[in-house]
């Protein structure tokens, strides 16, 4: 990403083993075993990333979004070393997801007294040597209208539906559009202009969904492009789900 980090990264295939098709394990720098708030910390922005990923948030140019997912299968929970690790089952993921994981970890250091390691392993992992530079991109063609034009720090997000919907039925995706705000607002969409610790966006107009429609407004926004490609991405999902979409803006 063209900046560098305050811990050592590495692709640690070794870790396949412990379960699942991803593992992240952090090392703190103190060698004390994890006090409660650092793992309920970083729970919460791994619950946002899985929640955000099983709908195609993190399948990138590559993988149709409705087929993407990364699922978090056990959180840190309570460890007397001093060690996190996390584990995920996942399909389709674009390997831009380990950039997202590494800007999460590098924008918490501050918060959770330091972190000495980052590892990444298992299936998801397999073929790199090293985190890429490269955050998720968007698929196409897309199935709906898209139009980006966010240059302004303020970004409206209008998404209009193909026919009437129920709102009741938009809740799971609400959860998702949530974790998604998470990840921007953490860091996750860092870059090599929005660095982590700078990079996040705060929420101006909360998400509403109407049955004609949704969209939100977000002010400050310091993050990558990228994380509105990952939006559109599970835009994407929503629409393949049975909720068609006629078009997007994004400006």
């Amino acid at each position: 990403m063209g900046f560098p980090r305050p811990f050592v990264t590495e692709i640690d295939h070794c870790l396949a083993g412990r379960g699942g098709d991803l593992q992240v394990l952090v090392t703190l720098r103190d060698g004390a075993a994890p006090p409660d708030h650092v793992r309920t910390r970083f729970d919460q922005v791994f619950r946002d990333l899985s929640d955000a990923a099983m709908w195609g948030a993190m399948a990138g140019q590559t993988f149709v979004p409705a087929s993407s997912f990364l699922k978090l299968l056990t959180p840190a929970g309570s460890q007397s070393r001093p060690e996190l690790l996390w584990t995920f089952a996942g399909r389709n993921v674009d390997p831009g997801c380990l950039l997202v994981i590494e800007n999460l970890i590098h924008a918490q250091y501050g918060e959770v007294g330091g972190v000495a390691s980052l590892r990444l392993g298992g299936e998801l992992a397999l073929g790199h040597d090293s985190v890429g530079s490269e955050l998720p991109g968007d698929f196409e063609p897309y199935p709906f209208t898209v139009e980006y034009g966010f240059e302004d720090p303020q970004v409206l997000v209008d998404v209009t539906f193909a026919d009437r919907q129920d709102v009741e039925k938009l809740a799971p995706f609400r959860i998702a559009w949530r974790a998604w705000e998470g990840i921007a607002i953490r860091g996750g969409f860092a870059d090599a202009t929005y660095r982590p610790g700078h990079a996040s966006m705060m929420v101006k107009d909360d998400l509403r969904i109407v049955s004609t429609g949704l969209g939100a407004a977000y002010g400050r926004v310091s993050i990558a492009d990228a994380g509105f490609y990952c939006l559109v991405n599970m835009l994407q999902t929503l629409h393949d789900r049975g909720v068609p979409i006629e078009s997007v803006e994004i400006e």
